[in-house]
């Protein structure tokens, strides 16, 4: 069970909440948390016996979240939380103890049975205890975050004083002994409410939280909380797509609208009942919903409509980080997940047409030897099907082996251990097998056998290769990313008519690449990537050039240079390859061709560039090409020969009606194009 604390610390460590503006202000600062606590599993962390919250500040009694066993001042962002203690305290008295965090006089003292167990300098704590919406927390460090407390309450209080070590060491719990506090809870009589009347609302109970025999009984992940506004809700915020975007915005990519908070990955994907469903991770604006899977569907994966964000952490007991969807062999929708705050990757079904409703979270944990392998850090999971077996992986953010496990049920996993074989060639992949392997995407084209991830240093790639002794043996290894982590956490997903299709986050920004079709190449050593069909949906008024040559000193005529005008519009030229220099377009400059992102095709380098970023792509004097360039105001994407996919995004100071001109260009002979046709495209809002 140490294996257990000291990830849940590490996790909690990662997870707490950064420097988040608040509504307190500083007019009264001091205050004393006490209650009295039993703790029946010491091994859990990073859980509160009380805390008070406004927003994302908070001060609480935390067990365990930087040190197994010791108790703190949790903060927000550790600002108030002093230094680690050397020595360790000795261990928790057995049975019934009081803890009491006094916040005063520039500084915080902590002690245990009115004992001194900790005392710094600290920063001013915020006037909590004056916000109209502050909240009372037991068993998560905060609202929002993560961490459990393992035991029983059976009294909680807050002064708005700071007491002194005679005043702790006198009071009595479940005894009113004159010492006034301002809230008090005794757990004595539903439902519960504050004795003192300051917080209004009842105890609300979540997760499994129990009152029992006059006390507050928390078990992994439940959590209870009390509101100083009666009929306070704790819900997500909406997500709403405006009738009209802002300009800036890209008109047929599928944009996060608010709330707009990264992360962006998406997450699992099905067709199901006539539909596309895809999720994407976002972080609520709403500290104590936290990091939640928002949920679109389409019927064509053009056109997206959003569904209510049912998926997030007052739903699950957990947070939602990235992980994927799959049928089970019955057909069933079901997704696993990272589940930030309980430690554990989660395995959950969809229960209605409209993948609105899922099951209770099912901990996905291997066992080996009839135990369950807690040693390593529960991270990004897949799930996929083979030969009538789940397999089930373990993704990871570090130098790690990610880890593979199988099960016939889904329900008992069997522990295989490392997904990489140890032929793992890193000469002949070009890439190391220390290299991250996070957002993982197991699927089988044809007879081989696919790996989609990111690393968090090289963004989106991918391998290809083959089943040996129950371990994935990459034959290639490619990127789709080369200057910059833009094109990130992919996710794919097959069509109605059994196409895989692709779609990533680009990272710097709250938009979702155009959806791609995979194809295995002829050799199987790389995969060809189109842009889907069905965007061909939204081409709107053409425009045709046919037979057009290209001088390196010539400029085009107006009328061709006015026909290519656009930055919501989609271009496809087919030519053949100059015999010497490189080509391509300017793109989106203004009148003059100032502030244009070049499009740049270079046969003696064997690459194509856009902008500042620059893909492996072979093309020869003479071949063909076929160019397919999709401009959408913030975000272009370009597509060369069906092999080779880049994108960009563009600084939103450059996305303005005087940015919209694009040309053609060949740096040292003729460029032949055999035809360029422009589509305005129409906005999917």
């Amino acid at each position: 069970m140490k294996a257990m604390t000291s990830l849940c610390c590490i996790v909690a460590s990662i997870l707490c909440w950064s420097d988040v503006a608040f509504s307190a202000d500083a007019s009264n600062t001091d205050k004393t948390l006490v209650a009295w606590v039993e703790i029946d599993n010491p091994e859990v962390c990073a859980g509160s016996i009380l805390t008070v919250q406004d927003g994302a500040g908070f001060d609480g009694i935390v067990y365990a979240e930087r040190q197994p066993g010791v108790w703190m001042a949790g903060s927000n962002y550790y600002h108030r939380s002093g230094p680690l203690l050397n020595p360790v305290p000795a261990k928790d008295p057995s049975g019934v103890f009081q803890m009491a965090i006094v916040y005063g006089d520039g500084g915080i003292t902590i002690y245990r049975n009115g004992e001194r167990y900790q005392s710094y300098s600290a920063d001013e704590s915020p006037d909590f205890l004056s916000s109209k919406s502050l909240m009372v927390v037991f068993g998560l460090r905060h609202l929002g975050g993560n961490g459990s407390i393992e035991g029983k309450i059976s009294d909680a209080r807050i002064y708005d004083r700071a007491l002194t070590q005679k005043e702790i060491s006198n009071l009595v719990s479940d005894q009113d002994d004159g010492s006034n506090p301002l809230a008090w809870w005794d757990f004595e009589q539903a439902p519960y409410t504050d004795k003192q009347g300051h917080y209004k609302s009842r105890l609300v109970l979540k997760k499994g939280a129990a009152v029992e025999g006059g006390r507050l009984v928390l078990k992994m992940n439940a959590r209870a909380m009390a509101f100083k506004a009666e009929g306070f809700e704790i819900k997500p915020a909406k997500i709403v797509c405006p009738e009209n975007p802002p300009y800036e915005w890209a008109t047929y990519h599928l944009r996060h609208p608010a709330p707009l908070n990264a992360p962006g990955d998406p997450n699992p994907a099905f067709y199901y009942e006539g539909k596309y469903h895809l999720h994407y991770i976002y972080g609520d604006p709403n500290p104590m919903i936290g990091i939640s899977f928002a949920h679109v569907s389409s019927p064509d994966m053009v056109h997206w409509k959003w569904h209510p964000t049912t998926l997030h952490q007052e739903s699950t007991g957990h947070g939602m980080f990235s992980g994927t969807g799959f049928f089970t062999k019955e057909g069933q929708p079901a997704m696993v997940y990272c589940g930030w705050g309980s430690g554990r990757n989660q395995l959950s079904y969809g229960l209605d047409d409209e993948l609105e409703q899922w099951s209770e979270p099912e901990e996905m944990v291997a066992f080996e030897n009839g135990a369950p392998k807690l040693d390593v850090p529960y991270f990004d999971p897949d799930c996929w099907i083979r030969d009538g077996v789940y397999y089930g992986l373990n993704g990871v953010s570090s130098s790690e082996p990610p880890l593979l496990m199988k099960s016939t049920d889904l329900k008992n996993w069997q522990h295989l251990g490392p997904l990489l074989h140890p032929d793992f060639d890193e000469s002949k992949l070009g890439v190391s097998a220390g290299e991250d392997i996070s957002c993982p995407n197991m699927f089988q084209m044809e007879d081989k056998w696919v790996l989609f991830c990111i690393s968090h240093r090289l963004g989106c790639r991918y391998f290809i290769g083959d089943w040996v002794d129950e371990q994935f043996l990459p034959e290639a290894h490619h990127q789709m990313s080369w200057v910059d982590r833009l094109y990130f956490a992919p996710e794919t997903w097959l069509t109605a008519d059994g196409r895989r299709v692709l779609i990533v986050w680009l990272v710097e920004g709250p938009i979702q690449s155009l959806p791609r079709e995979l194809r295995l190449s002829p050799d199987k050593k790389s995969i060809y990537v189109t842009p889907i069909r069905e965007l061909e949906s939204l081409r709107g008024k053409a425009f045709r050039v046919d037979k057009l040559t290209v001088r390196p000193s010539e400029k085009l005529e107006a009328t061709i240079l006015d026909g290519l005008k656009g930055d919501t519009v989609e271009i496809l030229i087919e030519s053949t390859v100059p015999m010497s220099g490189t080509f391509g377009m300017d793109l989106l400059g203004d009148a003059s061709g100032t502030g244009a992102m070049r499009l740049e095709i270079d046969p003696a380098q064997n690459c194509i560039r856009l902008g500042n970023e620059t893909a492996p792509f072979e093309c020869k004097p003479d071949h063909t090409l076929k160019l397919r360039i999709f401009l959408d105001r913030e975000a272009v994407e370009v597509f060369a020969n069906g092999v080779q996919g880049i994108t960009r995004l563009r600084p939103h100071e450059k996305v303005t009606p005087n940015y919209v001109h694009n040309t053609v260009f060949s740096s040292a002979s003729d460029w032949k194009i055999n035809l360029i046709r422009r589509w305005e495209m129409k906005s999917i809002h």
